[in-house]
């Protein structure tokens, strides 16, 4: 059974949740400058810290759904927010503790609102640039992957939203960039600190307002035309209908991994099938659990080796879009059969992180092995709250691949991938746990 209505229904409401998202969040940011002849200039800080308050809230909310929608720009927006109050209040405190505004050399209106288009616009342009540098592991990520998995187990809405979400970034990059240049050209060549005429207001609160609508009409645009090519076109259809379950298996032999090697091709490297990969992949209709027995029977079936050790590593699963992925090491004595059977190459563990850090493996390979490393290593050096096993400061225990049939560790617990992020080794240990406390709801 594919469930392929509901599927389409399903990724139909996480595209449009990208534009809504969009919406919400920008338009969290817009609201201050809007609002500025309204309120007085100390209100103003409060706002914005509400703003993100509120969107900590449906941070939170939405966690809890059955297949969360992508909350990296809230995430980005929030972010903007905490440090646009910080400077709007250096800015408040300037303007009353000095006479003379040294940028423009004329005297202080006090009377007259505070620009936060001028904080807001260059704040967003760095945080934008930064999370940008960081795409690669951005820290809004990671609590998503570790509840869900890496993109590519969420089937087609995971690459949606891995791909959209940072389209969004690079577009809120340059809309901030544009509007910084032009306000602080304004404001440092033409506006006169007496009041707020026409022109002023054209490029500090309506300028930010027609690129916020603008925005809307764009993303609404891309958004329905990707919910027409997805969800209306029996065509494409078939995208849809190919998630399930899958099955993968990492095969160990003493201290190596054996990889399929894919057939050279002429093709553009651009999807995990053309990517090296673990060996064996089973590909099974939408089903809400695999028996350990019943995936330990797929590889003695697939490798002919009946003395093999199979055991789940963890499960990636979005119930939501009725797509799930099973993850699965198993542990052979004959090398040379299983290469033979599996039709795959052995290579150390080593040899497989060159081929990582040079882009030639499969997303899902890659993120199997940084979850094993990362839990493995937590697990080792750590207990379950973070604090150190061994009174060594960044004790680094060893990893070797044969040594993991021993290890009794559950990688399927998400928590030791929070320990690994938040741990005593860390500056600021208890403040950051509280914080994720308390925007999060993680480590409780």
């Amino acid at each position: 059974m594919f469930h392929s209505h509901q599927r389409r229904q399903n990724l139909a409401q996480g595209i449009f949740s990208l534009w809504a998202n969009w919406a919400v969040s920008v338009g969290f940011l817009a609201l201050p400058i809007m609002i500025t002849p309204l309120v007085a200039p100390r209100i103003l800080p409060v706002i914005t810290l509400i703003l993100a308050g509120v969107l900590t809230l449906l941070d939170r909310r939405n966690r809890l759904q059955l297949s969360p929608t992508c909350f990296r720009i809230p995430h980005l927006v929030q972010a903007i927010l905490i440090i646009s109050t910080a400077t709007l209040l250096v800015d408040i405190f300037y303007k009353t503790h000095s006479e003379i505004n040294r940028l423009i050399g004329q005297p202080v209106n006090l009377s007259t609102p505070l620009l936060p288009v001028l904080d807001i616009s260059l704040v967003a342009v760095i945080v934008c640039l930064f999370n940008m540098v960081r795409s690669k592991n951005p820290r809004s990520c990671r609590s998503c992957r570790n509840q869900l998995g890496e993109a590519i187990d969420r089937g087609l809405i995971g690459m949606l939203y891995n791909r959209e979400s940072k389209i969004q970034i690079k577009f809120l990059f340059w809309l901030s960039l544009a509007l910084a240049v032009t306000a602080w050209t304004y404001y440092i060549f033409f506006y006169i600190n007496v009041n707020i005429n026409r022109t002023d207001n054209y490029f500090f609160i309506l300028c930010p307002l027609l690129c916020y609508v603008l925005s809307l009409i764009y993303f609404g645009a891309r958004y329905y035309t990707m919910w027409v090519y997805y969800c209306q076109n029996n065509a494409t259809a078939k995208v849809i209908e190919r998630q399930g379950t899958s099955i993968r298996y990492i095969v160990i032999c003493n201290d190596k991994i054996l990889l399929n090697i894919p057939e050279p091709s002429s093709d553009v490297i651009f999807s995990d099938d053309l990517k090296i990969d673990v060996p064996l992949k089973v590909m099974l209709p939408f089903k809400e659990t695999v028996s350990e027995l019943e995936a330990h029977n797929y590889f003695i079936d697939a490798a002919e080796m009946h003395d093999a050790e199979t055991r789940l590593i963890f499960q990636s699963c979005d119930p939501g879009m009725y797509n799930n992925m099973f993850h699965y090491v198993a542990f052979v004595k004959d090398a040379d059969k299983a290469a033979e059977t599996l039709k795959g190459q052995w290579f150390s563990l080593s040899e497989t992180n060159d081929m990582i850090r040079e882009g030639l493996v499969a997303m899902a390979l890659a993120a199997e092995l940084s979850r094993i490393y990362t839990i493995t290593m937590a697990w080792k050096a750590y207990d379950r709250s973070g604090h150190r096993l061994y009174e060594i400061k960044h004790y680094k225990p060893t990893f070797r691949l044969k040594d993991m049939q021993t290890w009794d560790v559950d990688y399927n617990d998400a928590n030791w991938l929070y320990v690994a992020e938040i741990n005593e080794d860390k500056p600021f240990y208890r403040i950051r746990r509280l914080w994720h406390r308390i925007t999060k709801g993680l480590g409780e």
